[in-house]
């Protein structure tokens, strides 16, 4: 979910699949691929990855020639040495790739545009209120303002269906009618002010790009793409001027847990990505979260579940979900009983 400024085309999988068909089966390209985009570090030089991969520099040379030429990375220079720069779509959908690359039968199920039957169409579900019931109230509510933000049509996230499997994940739980999740499609910085006024949410979840302490919001304007970008400081801010605070800030995007202690000022606990998260992983770890917290259990239990749902299915990514708390107290309670 790393921020992007370059246009990679309008179809991701049009995208993933020339990437998948460009590394091929050749095991030193696809080791020099998975070198240039080893870790958060943008640009790698010819020797570092030679000695990362154990490969002659005229091999990774040529290799990396090809991943420059098939548009699949960017060549630069660092320490006087030719190196080559990743790029931020090839980046949040490597995980993705490398899986496609290792089965390449499940290559010929991805739906683009020369496939379009093989895309479903979905409709969203919005979470509805549960009325309560007039005998007995619920003892603890819990409000989560859903932001789904996917400004970016070149680096675009399955955000929207992520949220429909969250929906239907709490309205299938023990504490349903104690869980009140409302989306925020295409939010702007605005829109989030008044999601905050208005629906006073004890937690606010945030999915879409992020990265360098900053977060990717929708713009104003109908039509326009790109997004808006946010730093840390500015929404942590926002957060602080409002009469009622959220208790828990979710920022499902790419390299958020840097900085992410300034929200610790004003919520109580703050979950966020220690690295890029592939999409599928992240929307793994949010369905098996809001499972786990609909279901009565420790907020701290919820997240070593929710990383074990990601290793589960087989994604590197199982690290990446950070949980960081004001007082150890917070993690050990539930956020609905």
């Amino acid at each position: 979910m790393t921020i992007s400024v370059s246009d990679t085309g309008s179809n991701t999988e049009e995208n993933i699949e020339r990437a998948v068909r460009a590394l091929g089966r050749s095991k030193p390209r696809l080791a020099v691929f998975e070198a240039v985009y080893f870790h958060k570090k943008r640009t790698k030089t010819v020797q570092e990855i030679a000695d990362k991969t154990g490969l002659d520099r005229k091999i990774v040379l040529t290799h990396g020639k090809y991943l420059v030429e098939s548009g699949l990375a960017e060549q630069t220079k660092a320490k006087d040495d030719t190196a080559y720069r990743t790029l931020s779509f090839y980046q949040h959908h490597k995980q993705r790739i490398l899986r496609l690359v290792a089965d390449p039968k499940k290559l010929e199920k991805l739906p683009t545009k020369r496939r379009p039957e093989l895309s479903k169409p979905t409709s969203f579900v919005r979470a509805t209120k549960v009325r309560k019931s007039s005998s007995k109230a619920p003892k603890k509510m819990l409000r989560v303002a859903y932001l789904v933000t996917n400004p970016q049509p070149a680096a675009t996230l399955n955000t929207l269906q992520e949220a429909k499997q969250v929906t239907k994940a709490i309205e299938a739980s023990s504490f349903a009618s104690k869980i009140e999740l409302r989306p925020f499609l295409a939010p702007s910085f605005d829109d989030l002010i008044d999601a905050l006024n208005r629906f006073k949410p004890h937690m606010v979840h945030f999915s879409g790009h992020g990265g360098d302490k900053t977060l990717l919001f929708d713009n104003e304007n109908i039509g326009e793409t790109g997004g808006t970008v946010l730093d840390f400081d500015t929404v942590a801010e926002l957060l602080d001027a409002v009469d009622f605070k959220p208790r828990g800030l979710i920022l499902m995007a790419c390299d958020t847990v840097e900085g992410a202690d300034k929200f610790l000022e004003t919520t109580d606990f703050v979950i966020a990505m220690a690295d890029s998260i592939d999409d599928d992983a992240a929307s793994e770890f949010s369905v098996r979260f809001y499972k786990s917290i609909s279901s009565g259990v420790a907020l701290e239990t919820a997240v070593k579940q929710g990383k074990l749902s990601i290793k589960s299915k087989g994604y590197t990514d199982s690290d990446l979900p950070t949980l960081i708390s004001s007082t150890g107290s917070v993690r050990t309670k539930p956020l609905v009983s």
